[in-house]
């Protein structure tokens, strides 16, 4: 029993025989053109180097990813805030580029702090950008009963620095910053 199957480079000729230990039917490369006499490339296979219009492709797509940027991507966090009196001492909190906010309300905020002094939304902590064009971590009181201290000073607004003593109620923090 014979079977011919073309494409574009020739047709393959598979005989079945009854005669082979296997059952696999055995092939044989025919040249769809008679007067062509060579056989498919094997170069699509990683036998040789591929053809130059294909590593030029390669080398382009090599080159577009070398200049890949992740563009409108916050920065990364290098600041904590360090629980030091109240509940959960010594507990660490990593600020988040997006915004830290602290308060009672597990549903609005970053850092939860059960005190009856504390307001639900009571502080945020941002990064904006300050005259330089630099970051800056910004500590904000939200309008609250009894305030936000930054180093025994009542404020509304303040960048923070570094070993800075945040107070919220009766609860004390220090702002850590990597340089």
């Amino acid at each position: 029993m014979d079977q011919n199957f073309s494409d574009s480079t020739g047709s393959v000729s598979a005989t079945a025989s009854n005669q082979s230990n296997d059952n696999y039917p055995s092939t044989e490369y025919v040249p769809a053109n008679p007067d062509q006499d060579n056989y498919p490339s094997t170069e699509y296979l990683g036998v040789s180097n591929p053809q130059p219009e294909v590593q030029d492709s390669f080398q382009n797509q090599a080159n577009l990813s070398a200049r890949t940027e992740l563009l409108n991507t916050a920065p990364p966090t290098f600041a904590w805030l360090v629980i030091l009196e109240g509940m959960r001492a010594g507990k660490i909190y990593q600020l988040s580029s997006e915004g830290t906010m602290i308060g009672r309300d597990p549903s609005y905020c970053d850092i939860i702090i059960d005190d009856s002094s504390i307001s639900r939304q009571h502080a945020k902590i941002r990064i904006l950008k300050n005259s330089e064009g630099e970051d800056e971590f910004v500590l904000q009181d939200l309008a609250t009963a009894n305030g936000t201290k930054l180093n025994s000073q009542d404020i509304v607004k303040e960048v923070l620095k570094d070993n800075d003593r945040i107070e919220i109620g009766q609860t004390i923090l220090a702002f850590k910053q990597v340089e």
